[in-house]
C-alpha cells in the first residue's frame, strides 16, 4: 500500500471507531479536511465555515468561533480515540495548532493508554478535601486501631527495611496516591458569559495541574470558549485509608511531626527536602514513576502485568488473576525504596494496579512477624539487607482481605544511584 492508501484507511477507520460513531459534524470536519490537506492552497477558517458549515459570505470569525470550537472538539476525540480504540495503530493523525492541515504520524510509540468520563453517579471512591484528610486518619486510628506493643514498634523501626525512610534528619511525608479529575466547561460562542456544558473528566495521563495545562495545549483548547480547571476535592479510595492506619502508629512513634499531601501536588522540592512515603495504584505515581522506569522491576498496566527483568536475556510476567474486589484474586505488588536526590532522605513507593494487594504489602511490612520473615529471605539471597531495595511480592486476597504475602523477586539498589540519570 501507498501512503495515500494507507492515510486514506486510517481515516475510515477513525470515521467507524465508536468515539466518533455519533459525531456527525466532527466527522464531516475530518474528512474534509483529510480531502483538502494535500492540496496547496492553505486552508483558512472562512473557507471552512462556508463549506462545511454553510456559512454565508457575510462570515466573520471574531465573531463567530464555530470552526474553532468544532476544531477543538475534533482535536479532543483524536487524543480520546489514540488513547482507547486506535493505542495501536500504526499511524497517528494530528491537526497542529495554528493550522487545519493534517499531520500524519508514525505512531512508533503505542501507548497502552486508557481514559473515561466520571460518572457521578457512579461514585466508588471517598471524597475528602484536603486539610481533613491528617484528622480522619487520626480520628480512624485512635477509635478503631489496635495500637501495636511498643517493642514491636521499636522492632519495626530498627529493620533495615524501613531504615532512612522512618527516623533519620529528615522529615517523613507521606504521600497518597489519588485520581486525578478535573472540570471541562463550554461556553456559548455567541454568548460567553452562557455557560453550555461541564463535564468532570478523568485522563489517566493527566495527573496533576501541569499535566492538565499540557493537555490543553495539545489540543488548543479555544480558551474564550473551552476552560479547564482541577476537581476541587481530593478522590482517594478507602484501601488507603486502611493502608495509614497500619502505618499510623509506625510514624507517630517517633515522628511527632510528618506530613501529608496528594500525588497530583508533589513537586521537586518535596522529594529533596522529605523522606516520602508513596502507597497508592501505579496510575496515580505522577511525578513518582519516571524514578521506576529503569528499575529491574517494573509494571505494564494494559494488560496489567509486573516483568521482572533478572537480565537481558531472562525476563519473567506475572499476570494477576481473580477479579478485582470480588472473590479470590492473585496481585501483584511493587515495593521500592530509593536514595533521595540529595542522598539524606529516601523515596519509598508500595504500588500495583489493585488497592487490595498494596493494602496487604503495607501489612506485611508493618506486622513484626511478617517483617522477619521477608528479612530471612532477603538476608538468603543477597547475604545482608540492601538499605535500598527492589522488591516483587505475590498477594492473595479474598475480596479485598488480604491473607498471605510472599517474596518473589528482589534487587538491591546502589545508595550512590543518580536519579536523575535513572530516567533520562
Amino acid at each position: 500500500m501507498n501512503n495515500m492508501q494507507i492515510y486514506s484507511s486510517q481515516i475510515e477507520k477513525i470515521l467507524n471507531s465508536k468515539e466518533f460513531e455519533s459525531c456527525k459534524t466532527e466527522k464531516k470536519l475530518l474528512l474534509y479536511l483529510y480531502k483538502n490537506t494535500f492540496n496547496k492552497e492553505p486552508l483558512n477558517e472562512t473557507t471552512i465555515a462556508n463549506e462545511v458549515f454553510s456559512k454565508n459570505s457575510y462570515f466573520n470569525p471574531a465573531e463567530d468561533s464555530i470552526v474553532r470550537v468544532h476544531t477543538h472538539n475534533l482535536r479532543k476525540k483524536l487524543y480520546t480515540y489514540y488513547l482507547s480504540e486506535g493505542k495501536d495503530d500504526d499511524i497517528k493523525i494530528e491537526i497542529p495548532k495554528g493550522g487545519y492541515k493534517l499531520k500524519f504520524i508514525k505512531n512508533n510509540e503505542k501507548k497502552n493508554l486508557s481514559s473515561h468520563f466520571f460518572d457521578t453517579k457512579k461514585i466508588k471512591y471517598l471524597f475528602i478535601i484536603l486539610p481533613s484528610i491528617l484528622l480522619i486518619f487520626q480520628w480512624i486510628y485512635y477509635n478503631y486501631a489496635n495500637p501495636r506493643h511498643s517493642s514491636d514498634l521499636s522492632y519495626i523501626h530498627s529493620s533495615p527495611i524501613w531504615k532512612n525512610s522512618i527516623k533519620n534528619d529528615q522529615p517523613v511525608l507521606f504521600v497518597v496516591g489519588n485520581q486525578f479529575f478535573f472540570i471541562e466547561s463550554t461556553k456559548n460562542p455567541n454568548n460567553i458569559h452562557e455557560s453550555v456544558g461541564m463535564k468532570i473528566m478523568r485522563y489517566s495521563k493527566i495527573n496533576s495541574i501541569e499535566d492538565l495545562n499540557n493537555y490543553a495545549k495539545i489540543i488548543d483548547a479555544d480558551t474564550s470558549v473551552i476552560s479547564y480547571k482541577p476537581y476541587k476535592p481530593a478522590i482517594i479510595e478507602k484501601e488507603i485509608l486502611w493502608s495509614f492506619r497500619s502505618l499510623y502508629p509506625i510514624l507517630d512513634y517517633y515522628n511527632d511531626n510528618f506530613e501529608m499531601k496528594l500525588a497530583s501536588e508533589l513537586n521537586g522540592s518535596d522529594l529533596q527536602n522529605y523522606n516520602i512515603i508513596f502507597i497508592g495504584i501505579t496510575k496515580t505515581l505522577g511525578i513518582l514513576n519516571p524514578l521506576l522506569s529503569k528499575l529491574h522491576i517494573q509494571y505494564k498496566v494494559f494488560p496489567h502485568q509486573l516483568i521482572v527483568n533478572y537480565s537481558p536475556d531472562s525476563v519473567q510476567t506475572f499476570s494477576p488473576k481473580g477479579i478485582q474486589g470480588s472473590g479470590p484474586r492473585k496481585d501483584y505488588v511493587m515495593v521500592n525504596k530509593l536514595p533521595g536526590p540529595n542522598k539524606k532522605n529516601s523515596i519509598m513507593i508500595i504500588t500495583c494496579t489493585d488497592l487490595a494487594g498494596v493494602y496487604e504489602a503495607v501489612n506485611a511490612l508493618t506486622e513484626k512477624e511478617s517483617l522477619k520473615q521477608l528479612e530471612a529471605q532477603l538476608r538468603e539471597k543477597h547475604g545482608v539487607i540492601p538499605e535500598y531495595y527492589e522488591l516483587a511480592l505475590e498477594v492473595n486476597t479474598i475480596s479485598r482481605i488480604g491473607f498471605s504475602t510472599n517474596l518473589i523477586a528482589s534487587f538491591p539498589i546502589s545508595p550512590n544511584i543518580d536519579l536523575v540519570k535513572l530516567h533520562d
